[in-house]
């Protein structure tokens, strides 16, 4: 059992690995990396005219506010999703290992049903992920469309109310676009980051318990 349990784990950090590689190697991994210079452009808005500056910040956070919703509504289903997948997995190879044993007791089609009963519950919670996700996007377009026109219309205002260069009008719609154009992109890279993380913490266990588990040894 010990050498299962092993086995079990190698075959789970190899694939926490994998899932770390190819979230570094992904557009969403840069895409946060660009979202840390949202300050940035947001306090030149603030210097352009505070007005601006406050439209732009609420942006920003409401934006975020989704991106974390979406996680929230999204984490439970995920985990479901996950271990029903794993217990198909588990399942499947435990079957194909003891295959002859298990035709011999005649419990074929009882696997094949247990098997696919945990694959279709991994594929519903997938669904149910996928349908908040796709509301989550659906929201957050027309808000963002939303705060667009507020802030165009903004500095409309400022340029025929208080006589500001018509240039304001260009420069609040550049930046604005460099401020939520990273945190649009996190939105949608959220849930890679959070399985991203979550491959992180599972790895980071594994190698805590192997580091006290060597130096146990060392000091017997």
């Amino acid at each position: 059992y010990a050498c299962e349990a092993d086995r079990g784990r190698a075959s789970e950090a190899y694939r926490d690995l994998t899932t770390l590689r190819q979230f570094a190697q992904s557009g969403a991994s840069s895409t946060l990396f660009d979202a840390l210079w949202t300050p940035l452009f947001l306090g030149v808005l603030f210097l352009v005219h505070p007005l601006l500056g406050t439209i732009g910040a609420l942006s920003a956070l409401l934006m975020l506010g989704l991106g974390l919703a979406g996680d929230r509504l999204t984490e439970g289903p995920q985990a479901r999703s996950a271990a029903a997948l794993a217990r198909s997995h588990g399942w499947f190879g435990i079957a194909v290992a003891n295959l002859h044993v298990i035709r011999a007791m005649g419990m074929l089609d009882g696997v094949r049903r247990l098997i696919g009963q945990a694959a279709q519950d991994a594929r519903n919670e997938q669904d149910v992920v996928q349908r908040r996700h796709e509301t989550i996007m659906l929201i957050s377009k027309p808000a963002r469309a939303l705060a667009q026109v507020l802030i165009m219309g903004a500095a409309a205002w400022l340029v025929l109310e208080q006589s500001r260069s018509a240039a304001i009008i260009f420069a609040t719609s550049m930046l604005f676009g460099r401020a939520l154009g990273p945190i649009e992109g996190a939105v949608a890279g959220w849930k890679a980051l959070a399985i991203a993380l979550s491959a992180y913490r599972r790895l980071d266990g594994i190698m805590s318990a192997a580091t006290t588990v060597a130096n146990g040894k060392t000091l017997h």
